[in-house]
């Protein structure tokens, strides 16, 4: 549930747009980036 910590970490640290979807495309896909 690693996944859960970093989306939701992201969701309270806006730092860039889209770090939520590419904290979870990097957990989900780490053969994708």
């Amino acid at each position: 549930m690693l996944h859960r910590h970093l989306i939701a970490l992201a969701a309270r640290t806006p730092l860039l747009p889209g770090i939520e979807d590419r904290a979870f495309l990097d957990i989900d896909f780490p053969f994708y980036g």
